[in-house]
């Protein structure tokens, strides 16, 4: 039945027979993320295990321009993975990824959100995807990443650099339902371009064969809870690249690193040929700079012997 099928993920039930109605049934259908997770911590402090769907449901009552949920999020996500032994299945992380980006930008979503906040969002949710103590690495789909994490991230970048005030930042944050501040590191294109690599080297390894140089016991346990092994795709590659070209030559390195890496894997694709003529562009730049700047020191120096001559 279509109830029978919305409980199950795969071949894991989310509800079993006879099973107890949730604790979060007793919360009004508008709750917080907030008043779920202080009924999950209240009652499975001791780690019992937790339900997938009361987990959903704490990322999916997540709210437009609410830190506060975000940071809610990410503690649900590292305490149950640390203290519960939850292991996100592959809805799990969609949920958890997606809520948190949603908290972490405005009503608009993508489009009504400045750029310095779209890099923010991308960064703090990029940076809760590569920590593998949150278990996200194994479970969030390729095609999730690139809607969620690296499309902010280019949203954001493309209309930089931008001006950071450390005031404004926390104030425009103050308006919504958070406490936390945020750092002027969070809001810097160089933070995105670090976190885009991290995020494409994570998805490279992900889709080779991690468990080669593991020992048994890691090796099993990889094995056990792992539930996507998808790497980066072509548009995956096309926005990293495009974000770390940003960054200056720091990131121009970058984005040559990742066609590299990505051209050494071609089971995961080729990279479109637009995305290896923006990296070739931007050699060009760098070369035509590098040498009008050698003429010019150049041609300083010859006038500066000639006037010693004279």
């Amino acid at each position: 039945s279509a109830t029978a099928s919305a409980n199950v993920i795969g071949s894991i039930p989310l509800t079993f027979p006879n099973q107890q109605p949730s604790l979060l049934s007793t919360l009004p259908s508008d709750h917080t993320s907030g008043q779920a997770w202080h009924i999950i911590q209240t009652n499975y402090s001791n780690g019992r295990p937790v339900r997938h769907s009361d987990f959903q449901a704490i990322c999916n009552a997540s709210r437009p321009k609410s830190p506060k949920d975000a940071r809610t999020i990410s503690h649900a996500v590292f305490d149950l993975y640390r203290c519960n032994h939850f292991q996100p299945l592959i809805e799990d992380a969609k949920c958890a990824v997606e809520g948190m980006v949603r908290s972490l930008l405005f009503v608009g979503g993508i489009e009504g959100t400045g750029s310095k906040f779209q890099v923010r969002a991308g960064v703090r949710v990029g940076k809760m995807l590569v920590d593998k103590k949150s278990g996200l690495y194994v479970a969030t789909e390729t095609d999730v990443v690139n809607e969620s994490i690296l499309k902010t991230l280019w949203m954001g970048v493309k209309n930089g650099p931008f001006q950071v005030d450390s005031e404004e930042s926390n104030s425009e944050e103050s308006e919504g339902e958070g406490e936390e501040t945020s750092t002027e590191d969070e809001f810097s294109i160089e933070a995105a371009a670090n976190v885009t690599k991290s995020i494409v080297d994570m998805l490279m390894v992900r889709a080779s064969i991690p468990t080669k140089n593991m020992k048994k016991r890691a090796k099993r346990k990889y094995l056990r809870y792992s539930r996507c092994s998808s790497g980066p795709t072509p548009e995956t590659i096309d926005y990293a690249v495009k974000i770390c070209l940003q960054a200056g030559d720091d990131g121009l390195g970058m984005a040559k690193e990742i066609l590299d890496e990505y051209a050494q894997k071609p089971f995961l694709g080729a990279a479109m040929s637009e995305t290896i003529a923006l990296v070739q562009e931007k050699e060009d730049e760098k070369l035509a700079a590098t040498t009008a700047e050698a003429a010019t020191n150049e041609d300083e120096e010859e006038g500066g012997a000639e006037e010693e001559n004279k």
